[in-house]
This record gives structure tokens, sequence and C-alpha cells, in this order.
């Protein structure tokens, strides 16, 4: 008999810890759930820049900012294409985190 009393005082007493324990996961959870928004956000706002002419500035070279159209794009990649010098055009695929800045022209 008395060992009934201690597992049922047991599971109360893990009972009244769980709260604090879904409590905590929330805690870390949400920073994560406001990161991830804020990502699909500037995906949201490059899509609708699709087929439009921008100046775009990448992290690693500093001072260049050169005019592409931006063909296509997702969470994580962009396709860009510019026009060279003799008529030529290049084509690259970069990743939204290795850009500094984009200015829409027009």
């Amino acid at each position: 008999m008395e060992y009934i009393g201690w597992i049922t005082l047991g599971l109360v007493l893990l009972h009244l810890s769980y709260p604090e324990r879904v409590r905590r996961l929330e805690r870390k959870v949400k920073p994560l759930l406001k990161e991830n928004k804020g990502e699909q956000d500037m995906s949201q706002i490059i899509q609708k820049l699709v087929n439009t002419q921008c100046k775009i500035t990448f992290e690693e070279i500093f001072g260049s900012e050169e005019v592409y159209e931006i063909l296509e794009a997702d969470e994580e990649w962009l396709k860009i294409s510019r026009e060279l010098k003799g008529g030529k055009s290049e084509t690259r695929i970069v990743r939204i985190d290795n850009i500094k800045e984009i200015k829409p022209l027009g």
C-alpha cells in the first residue's frame, strides 16, 4: 500500500513540473519563429522584384554596384542577369545572404 502512495506522489510532482517545461520550450521557440518569419518576408519582397532592373551591392565586393535584372527568386537564391559591353549578357545565381543592398530602378 505504501508503494502506491509514493508512486502517486511521484506522478503528481512530475505532472506539476510539466507546465514549466512547456513554458521553457515556448520561450526557446518564439525567437526562432520570429527569425523564420523575417526570412519569409524578405523572400516575398524580392519575389515582387522579379523582372525588374535593380542596382545590387554585394557583401564581398566593396563599392561595387551593378545594374542587374532579377530573373528568378526563391527563399535562398537569386538568378540575376546584366548586359556587358559588346552586347553579351552575364547570368549569375547568387545567395540572398551575399547581397548587401538592392535598389529598384524605376
